[in-house]
C-alpha cells in the first residue's frame, strides 16, 4: 500500500492494484474499497473493483453488492464481472432482473458481463433468458457468451443440443459443437 502511495507512475500503480489481491488482508481490502470509490479516476476504480473480484473474499463480495446499487453506470459492468469471480449468489436474482433492462437500453458491455456472471453463479433461473439471447444472433458476441453460460449452468446436454441447429449455419459456431 505504501509502495502505491509513493509511486509516481500510473502503470506501476495499476500493477500494484492487480497484485494486491493475491494475498488479501483486511487492510488491503479496505485500501481497494477506497480506490473503488474514487470517482475522479475511473480506470483506477475499475482496476480496484477487478482486484476485489480476484480476491475471492466474502467481504469484497459484500462491498461490491452494496456498491452496485449506488455506483455510476460506467462502473456497473466492472462490478458485475468482479462479482462473477466471487462464489457469492447474493446478487444473483438482482443481476438476472437487470439483464432485460440492460438489453433494452443496449448496454452491451453490461449485458455481456451479466450473461457471463450468471453462468459463473450457476443461476438456473437464467436459462430461459440465455436461450433466447443465444438464439437471437443480433449480436454474435452475446450469443456466444450466452452459450458459454448455458454450458456452465445446464446439467443435461439436451439444452445445448437444441441450440446446435441455431448455430450450424456458421462454420465458426459449428466448430464449437464438434
Amino acid at each position: 500500500i505504501q509502495l502505491y502511495q509513493d509511486c509516481e507512475w500510473r502503470e506501476s500503480r495499476l500493477q500494484i492494484i492487480r497484485v494486491i489481491s493475491k494475498n488479501p488482508t483486511q487492510r488491503s481490502l479496505e485500501f481497494l474499497f477506497k480506490l473503488a470509490l474514487n470517482k475522479n479516476d475511473l480506470p483506477i476504480a475499475e482496476a480496484a473493483i477487478w482486484s476485489l473480484g480476484q480476491s475471492h473474499q466474502r467481504l469484497a463480495a459484500r462491498f461490491l453488492n452494496h456498491y452496485y446499487e449506488h455506483c455510476t453506470d460506467v462502473l456497473k459492468p466492472s462490478i458485475v464481472g468482479a462479482l462473477g469471480q466471487i462464489p457469492d449468489r447474493t446478487m444473483g436474482p438482482a443481476l438476472l432482473a437487470e439483464l432485460p433492462k440492460a438489453l433494452a437500453n443496449q448496454e452491451f458491455t453490461l449485458v455481456r458481463n451479466l450473461i457471463l456472471t450468471l453462468g459463473e453463479l450457476k443461476m438456473m433461473e437464467a436459462i430461459p433468458d440465455l436461450i433466447r439471447i443465444a438464439q437471437d444472433h443480433i449480436i454474435p458476441d452475446l450469443s456466444i457468451c450466452a452459450l458459454v453460460s448455458i454450458g456452465k449452468i445446464a446439467r443435461d446436454n439436451e439444452i445445448i443440443s437444441k441450440l446446435e441447429n441455431t448455430f450450424c449455419n456458421d462454420l465458426f459456431y459449428f466448430q464449437i459443437f464438434t
